[in-house]
């Protein structure tokens, strides 16, 4: 949640609030912590904490990530009809940021719940991991480039986010080096990235709270709904499967970080974006009341 903050103080110094001009020297300052950040994003994530859920993942995934994979489709081709940013790119585009799961908050929901250590708890882990790699595997498939040399620059962020990924479960970094990048990230590349996103961004010529409205309305129900659906086939009882669709719901820092990179390629107008940023602080900060409203922590 951390991060929001960061977000907010750039959308307080930008367009949006105090209109402070963004230093030419920050543009390339940011990227290289984003680059940063996107490594140790992936070097958090393990392919061995999926272990034996991985099936039940792969299975409640088909609700946490096909569903509203589909919704996201069909609220892009509504959203983008008629504009210069209608094609299959973009709509793919903003059906992943649909179906992407924040794990951070979703480990912060199951700690506090103290269910982190429990089977449920690590199946809840393992599916929103699923969804993050596969969100980022699909985004790497419909960046646009025209030769080695465009796709190398087009997928820069996303190759030092898979090569964190590639190293998440190896020897290197050590330990100490790894907590040492752990520590940089919260106080260093974090803050410079999400700081300068949010300085860009001019939220309030940009927001359309109608599409807020339905953007957010489609997303819950599909990530929701669909999470809940295939918990109760898989046979968990009716409160874990609300709480399985609360925990996966939440978006975070993961969707605000591939909407960025859509808008610098081009995938996204400033509308859309502005859009996907509110949708992943209100599915962030949702699961805390919700898990109370539902009496899910009892």
């Amino acid at each position: 949640m951390k991060l929001f903050l960061f977000l907010f103080a750039g959308l307080l110094l930008g367009p949006s609030a105090l209109k402070i001009p963004l230093p030419t020297a920050a543009t390339p300052i940011a990227s290289m912590c984003s680059y940063l950040f996107l490594f140790v994003a992936g070097l958090e994530l393990s392919f061995k904490s999926l272990g034996r859920q991985l099936l039940p993942a792969a299975k409640l995934s088909v609700g946490a990530f096909l569903f509203p994979f589909v919704a996201g489709l069909l609220t892009a081709m509504v959203v983008l009809r008629d504009t210069p940013l209608a094609g299959s790119a973009s709509y793919v585009f903003i059906a992943l940021a649909l179906a992407v799961s924040a794990l951070p908050v979703a480990i912060q929901i199951l700690k506090d719940l103290k269910i982190y250590h429990t089977d449920l708890g690590r199946l809840i882990i393992a599916t929103a991991t699923l969804c993050d790699i596969l969100a980022w595997v699909f985004f790497a498939l419909i960046l646009p480039a025209d030769s080695f040399k465009s796709w190398f620059i087009t997928h820069l962020s996303l190759v030092f986010f898979f090569l964190g990924l590639a190293l998440s479960d190896t020897p290197f970094p050590s330990v100490k080096l790894r907590s040492t990048l752990l520590r940089l990230n919260s106080w260093i590349f974090a803050p410079v990235f999400f700081v300068s996103i949010g300085w860009k961004l001019n939220l309030w010529q940009n927001l359309d709270v109608y599409q807020v409205l339905v953007v957010f309305v489609l997303a819950s129900a599909s990530k929701w709904g669909g999470s809940y659906w295939v918990a109760r086939k898989m046979g968990y009882t009716a409160k874990n499967s609300i709480l399985i669709g609360v925990t996966l719901n939440s978006r975070g820092a993961v969707e605000i970080i591939i909407a960025n990179l859509a808008l610098q390629q081009g995938l996204i107008g400033e509308k859309i974006f502005a859009t996907l940023v509110v949708l992943a602080i209100a599915t962030s900060l949702l699961p805390g009341p919700a898990t109370r409203l539902l009496k899910l922590r009892e």
